[in-house]
């Protein structure tokens, strides 16, 4: 739990980190957004619980090998994994691979909301 309480004070006190951690979890909702609403629910709960153990992983790794761990240190390491992982989840949001294994209604809801998004775009 304290672990977690570091990473969302980390989080909110870096601008970078802060906007990873946002871009992560829209692009992780919008996926989970294809599913029923119970499915999306674990989605969502089991990438929070990924973000949160790879983040917290890297903590108590850094806590191990450094003596003297600065705050730079600590945003500059989870920032490179934070911004690895929405990296992940655009590219997996956007890959065909992905949209190929969507139920025929999830492909169709995917459809109708590109072609909204793609509207709003052009206005």
């Amino acid at each position: 739990m304290e672990i977690n309480k570091l990473i969302d004070s980390l989080c909110e006190s870096n601008f970078d980190m802060k906007k990873s951690y946002d871009n992560y979890f829209k692009k992780v909702e919008e996926i989970a957004s294809y599913f029923s609403e119970e499915q999306a629910e674990k989605i969502v709960n089991s990438e929070t619980d990924k973000l949160y153990n790879m983040l917290g992983n890297q903590l108590i790794k850094m806590m191990k090998e450094y003596k003297e761990i600065t705050a730079e240190m600590l945003l500059f390491n989870l920032y490179a994994i934070m911004s690895r992982l929405e990296e992940q989840e655009n590219s997996r949001a956007n890959s065909q691979d992905y949209i190929n294994s969507l139920s025929t209604n999830a492909k169709k809801e995917w459809a109708r909301r590109m072609s909204y998004g793609s509207e709003d775009l052009e206005r």
